[in-house]
């Protein structure tokens, strides 16, 4: 028998609630915020975007790491990280400039955390060199890791959107 999608809607919220007092925390708002560190390697990603320097970017990456670009190409390692990036810079964003227009950040148990970046960017051209939309608009989110409390945050996967369009039709939208 094959489930549809109504269907497992209905299982799901047909299932009881935890109770109130539940000690885990899934609201944003009641979570403590990740670790300086972890948003010093968000800065750092920012950074090296702002320096169109693909590998720095790529060295924030654990070895294995992976990210999906605002186009939906999925990369995996360090290697098709920076050759992505320096191919993205030599090309459609060798101008650009990304500004953070919000952040949040929430840890995910001792090893782990997660940030959201929601950006702006500008400075974009067409792959055949014309100029391209002048603001971008997106959401960028990174889960970080570490192997024990003494090691250095890294990201072990990202995925960035490109949601500019949508934002052309209905105005900002601030991550919820």
């Amino acid at each position: 028998m094959t489930t549809t999608i109504d269907q497992t809607t209905e299982m799901i919220v047909d299932q009881p609630r935890p109770p109130a007092d539940r000690t885990t925390r899934t609201d944003k708002e009641s979570m403590p915020p990740a670790p300086e560190a972890v948003v010093s390697v968000a800065q750092a990603f920012v950074d090296a975007f702002n320096a169109h320097d693909p590998s720095a970017i790529a060295d924030l990456f654990v070895p294995t790491g992976w990210f999906v670009d605002v186009v939906g190409h999925r990369l995996s390692g360090r290697d098709e990280i920076r050759e992505a990036h320096r191919f993205a810079f030599s090309k459609m964003m060798g101008a650009a400039h990304l500004d953070v227009t919000d952040l949040q950040s929430r840890p995910l148990g001792d090893r782990h955390a997660q940030i959201e970046i929601a950006w702006t960017t500008t400075g974009h051209a067409n792959p055949d060199g014309s100029r391209g939309h002048d603001d971008r608009h997106g959401l960028l989110v990174l889960t970080l890791g570490r192997e024990s409390e003494s090691d250095g945050w890294a990201i072990v996967a990202g995925a960035n959107n490109d949601y500019s369009f949508v934002w052309s039709n209905t105005g900002p939208r601030k991550p919820q």
